[in-house]
């Protein structure tokens, strides 16, 4: 299961903070399978907060976050590290 949300609060006529969390699954690249066959899929959490401001003409956003990775295979030379 890989639950995703997101919540905006309106701070203003054209103005919103908005926050947002998920958790992501990814298979390891082709390259990686090359040394070992016993990887599992590496589980990214997403953590996201951002503000946004609108004119007429013009969108000013500014964003952060936050991305935790478990497990995470980490290229050494042309070995990989578990």
């Amino acid at each position: 299961m890989a639950p995703r949300a997101s919540l905006a609060y309106k701070t203003g006529r054209n103005a919103q903070v908005s926050v947002a969390y998920g958790i992501f699954y990814q298979r390891a690249e082709n390259s990686q399978l090359y040394y070992t066959t016993n990887l599992d899929f590496t589980k990214a959490t997403h953590y996201i907060i951002n503000y946004q401001k609108m004119t007429t003409d013009r969108i000013f956003r500014v964003e952060a976050y936050y991305k935790e990775y478990v497990p995470l295979s980490k290229r050494a030379g042309k070995l990989f590290l578990f």
